[in-house]
């Protein structure tokens, strides 16, 4: 089987330290073989998938391809690491890489496959001609067809795009994935992009800084044991899959919380206000928790392995970002899209700039899925969690 590799990377800044010009992440395309010329249309693919997100800006490619150029010079197509080191020269942060590969795999049309088959593969396995006297028909009409059937052998090409998602500065992948045709490409391209768009939302909130007032906000996070008794959580405390939340806060001013969660599998859940709890009003050092005892429901957490980030935010009246449904979705807990979440993060970020009466926390923990274990000297309903 023959077998030829290219190489395409689209290189983009995912800077979790600090924002280009008007909170804008710096993306450009960079070609290792420069094979992209001639795949204009996977180009134009790029470039017009990267246009669907405003918080993206991309390079000028020429610039990109002089920075470059020099590297081709010693060698015909540029390694993975050449390529890191370019984005870190163009102060770019995060690599999406695709790997395209085409494979030649040979087809038969041919009517009497079985016969021609078995003969191919008698031949192969005694190494030596089937025909062993020019007076046997029979044996002459099967070397007949084989040959027959070799003559007819088609080859066709075979792609496949390989994106990886690379943090250029810890050299760590966060996505990977394949896709048959340039149409699989845009939408492999629109997940690793809505994954920078995530962390991009969570920075922009990590990142804004607090005025100086005399707010005093408490924020906690209890598990709810079975028993009713609850385990206090601290920043980067262990969670499971199915553990029940309770979210506990006070403040020495009258106003309005807000609570957000950046969830494990990359969703963005409003925990309050929710249709269920309508809490509005806040009272200056009175205790609340969601849900309370006369909430009906539960918070259950869920997800797969990886990090809940909730973030409380007080302010003097009820935010836009509340009042404004344009980016909320679903009944209940609103959620918001993860192609809006920049939009949605930017909403909060240009109203807090506007405010000096207002506050934020956040609490960062680590959801581990489980498996159950029933123990020989344990009840038949027993069982106790242990990492994957």
């Amino acid at each position: 089987m023959l077998k030829l590799t290219l190489y395409i990377i689209l290189i983009l800044s995912f800077s979790l330290t600090s924002y280009g010009k008007d909170n804008e992440i710096l993306i450009a395309t960079v070609q290792l073989d420069k094979t992209l010329k001639e795949d204009n249309d996977l180009r134009i693919n790029f470039l017009n998938t990267i246009n669907e997100y405003s918080f993206l800006k991309q390079m000028n490619l020429i610039k990109v391809d002089r920075k470059i150029k020099k590297l081709y010079k010693n060698k015909s197509m540029l390694s993975i690491e050449d390529a890191i080191n370019v984005s870190k020269e163009l102060k770019l942060d995060v690599a999406v890489l695709v790997h395209k590969e085409k494979r030649l795999t040979p087809t038969t049309n041919d009517t009497n496959t079985d016969i021609t088959n078995e003969s191919t593969i008698k031949q192969e396995r005694t190494n030596r001609p089937i025909i062993n006297s020019p007076t046997t028909p029979t044996n002459t009409a099967i070397v007949n067809n084989s040959k027959t059937n070799i003559s007819n052998n088609k080859n066709i090409f075979t792609t496949k795009y390989f994106i990886q998602g690379l943090d250029v500065k810890t050299g760590k992948s966060f996505y990977s994935n394949e896709a048959k045709s340039i149409s699989e490409v845009s939408t492999l391209t629109r997940e690793v992009l809505d994954i920078v768009g995530i962390n991009y939302s969570k920075n922009m909130l990590d990142k804004i800084e607090k005025p100086s007032n005399d707010i005093d906000l408490k924020f906690s996070i209890n598990i709810i044991n079975d028993d009713n008794t609850k385990t206090p959580l601290t920043n980067n405390s262990d969670i499971y899959i199915s553990d029940k939340l309770e979210f506990n806060f006070t403040v020495n001013k009258d106003g309005f919380i807000t609570i957000l969660g950046f969830l494990s599998n990359d969703s963005m859940l409003i925990i309050s206000p929710n249709d269920f709890n309508k809490i509005t009003n806040i009272t200056s050092d009175e205790k609340y928790s969601i849900p309370n005892e006369d909430s009906v429901f539960n918070i259950v957490t869920s997800g797969v392995n990886g990090v809940d980030e909730y973030y409380i935010i007080f302010t003097e009246d009820v935010p836009n970002w509340i009042t404004d449904t344009t980016y909320l979705n679903g009944v209940g807990f609103k959620s918001i899209s993860q192609s809006n979440m920049p939009k949605y993060s930017k909403l909060i970020l240009d109203e807090l700039k506007k405010e000096k009466n207002w506050t934020m926390q956040k609490i960062k923990l680590n959801l581990n899925e489980f498996i159950l274990i029933r123990k020989d000297d344990m009840s038949e309903d027993s069982v106790y969690r242990r990492y994957f």
